[in-house]
Order: structure tokens, then sequence, then C-alpha cells
């Protein structure tokens, strides 16, 4: 990973793990931990790495190295926020944190 890309992807990690933190109420260290944690932590992580993959555009395999994961269980998160997008609430808001995520909090 070249820096100018390295520095990038901590930023957006940073700011959508901050996001996702204040959100479901846990310390942001907690979301990049290795071990999964209670539902909360989970829970923010998942929607950290929504954030930073599709509003930070940092791709997969980047976002598995920043959250010491492997990248079929960033691929599953991903697609489970999608799967959760349908219902209007958590549409609502994800669109929130997407605002705030891009500037427009």
């Amino acid at each position: 990973m070249s820096k100018p890309h390295a520095r990038h992807d901590r930023a957006v990690v940073a700011r959508a793990t901050r996001i996702a933190a204040e959100t479901y109420k846990v310390f942001r260290p907690q979301i990049l931990q290795p071990t999964r944690g209670g539902l909360a932590i989970s829970t923010a992580r998942q929607v950290a790495q929504y954030l930073a993959h599709c509003s930070g555009q940092v791709p997969l395999n980047r976002l598995a190295k920043l959250f010491h994961r492997d990248i079929t269980t960033i691929m599953h998160n991903v697609a489970l926020i999608e799967d959760w997008r349908d219902a209007p609430e958590f549409d609502e808001l994800m669109q929130t944190l997407e605002a705030k995520f891009n500037g427009a909090d």
C-alpha cells in the first residue's frame, strides 16, 4: 500500500469508527479490537466498515488489514448492512451517518 493511500485509508477508518462509536455509544478502540465484543461493538464495527468502504471508497482488502479481519468477514459485514438497509428506520439512520461522514452534519 503506497503511503498516500495508507494515510487516506487510516483517516477514512478513523472518521468511520468515530461516527459509529458515537452512534452506538462504544469506545473507538473497541471497534478495532481483535475480538468480536458485544452486540453494540460488533454492530458499530460493521457500520464503520460499511461507511469506510461505501462512502470512503476504501477497498475491501485494505479494510481487512486495517480492521485486522479476513476479507471475507469484511465482505460479509458490508453485505449485512446492505441487507439491513431494507428496513426504512435503519436506512434512515444510515443516510444520516453517511451525511455526517461526508461532512453534512
